[in-house]
């Protein structure tokens, strides 16, 4: 059994459907027929600081705009060099990814802040967003957050960043799930995903804590996170909480799943092994739980929940992950051993993931959802005051 067709007996065990669902399939997500890597962003000027504001067009993925100060540009770009306190110039593009991993496509300043355009795809783990705005953590000196593991035998800055990304990712998926949580508590959900809501944010604290750990190990720097800006979160509508869990769980997290199980095949460093080993288990089943409160909102929520999920699935394209190919300070093979896959192998299991696990399954919980039940709970609102503590 190859790891997408395991990903989705996962999913669709879980749901209790039959496992059938087919893997290849002939209607194909992207609308193109073929492979969504071959698509990428275009742009003028790839650089920050360049004084004028290039045009950008995503092929793949929605154009995203956004402004830091200089200090926060060069946070978001893994900390000032040498740590110092940056006041001016920009980091170029290419070191700017948004909290969902994408690679800024173009920068420029704009009323002394460095600005930068993205093609926003799905996120390389549970993404956390407020009011649309996606918020990850900076990495900040600091020991406690740390999976201990001993010093690798070759130092690699391109390995240990590419840890610290997913580090950084997975303590944002904490705060995902525990906004979760309460939804599923004001929503009325049974025990059982609660329960396995809560077990999954348990996992993403020991996820963060084995990619800093692994971080450290191949690039020696002892990094963390540091606060997380939440804002307030409001109240969502049962039909919206259906259509965030289905891209941040059912796409975004059924994509981490399949790469971290792809790069658990490929990997042979025997600390990677360890941790792979448990991210990619736990994933499989972070991904079938976004799938159970998919059911279970069809199921209370009825013909609102429903339309929303078909237009979710009508829409559903493959996400551009990454845009080109970064700059290794090792060889290839050492970067794949290491437990990281390539841009180009990221965007084909992205593509495998939504034709032979999210777009099957997903038509595989709808074909099998209840019709709504009278007196359906659609378009019910979480109270005001459910999230508020006492």
């Amino acid at each position: 059994m190859n790891a997408s067709d395991r990903l989705r007996s996962v999913i669709l065990g879980a749901l209790l459907l039959p496992l059938g669902c087919g893997g290849n399939t002939s209607e194909d997500p992207t609308g193109s027929g073929g492979s969504a890597g071959s698509g990428s962003s275009t742009s003028s000027g790839g650089t920050g600081g360049t004084g004028g504001k290039p045009a950008v067009t995503c092929t793949y993925g929605t154009k995203v705009e956004d402004c830091f100060t200089p200090e926060q540009a060069w946070n978001i770009a893994n900390n000032p060099p040498q740590g110092g306190d940056v006041v001016g110039n920009c980091p170029p593009a290419g070191l700017v990814q948004n909290s969902c991993c994408n690679t800024a496509q173009a920068g420029w300043e704009e009323s002394g802040q460095c600005c930068y355009a993205f093609c926003e795809g799905a996120c390389c783990g549970r993404p956390f967003s407020v009011d649309g705005v996606l918020r990850l953590a900076p990495a900040v000196p600091r020991e406690d957050w740390l999976a201990r593991f001993e010093p690798a035998d070759e130092r690699s800055r391109s390995i240990a960043e590419a840890w610290l990304r997913d580090a950084r990712m997975e303590h944002a998926s904490i705060a995902s799930f525990a906004r979760f949580t309460l939804e599923l508590l004001a929503f009325g959900a049974p025990p059982e995903l609660i329960a396995d809501a809560q077990r999954a944010m348990a996992d993403e604290i020991e996820h963060a804590r084995l990619c800093f750990g692994l971080a450290e190990r191949f690039g020696g720097r002892k990094l963390g996170p540091g606060p997380l800006e939440t804002g307030a979160i409001e109240p969502r509508s049962l039909e919206a909480a259906a259509v965030a869990a289905f891209r941040e769980g059912g796409v975004a997290e059924t994509i981490a799943a399949l790469a971290a199980r792809q790069a658990l095949e490929r990997a042979s460093d025997p600390a990677v092994l360890t941790a792979l080993a448990r991210i990619a288990d736990d994933e499989e089943r972070h991904a079938a739980l976004a799938f159970r409160f998919l059911a279970f909102a069809l199921d209370a929520g009825g013909a609102d929940v429903r339309l929303a999920l078909e237009s979710e699935l009508a829409s559903l394209a493959v996400p551009l992950l990454e845009t080109a190919d970064r700059a290794l300070d090792v060889s290839a093979e050492v970067f794949q051993s290491a437990g990281r896959l390539s841009p180009a192998e990221l965007q084909e299991a992205a593509r495998v993931a939504v034709r032979e696990v999210i777009a099957p399954c997903a038509r595989a919980l709808l074909a099998g959802a209840a019709p709504a039940p009278l007196g359906s709970r659609a378009g019910q609102r979480v109270r005001s005051d459910a999230f508020s503590s006492g």
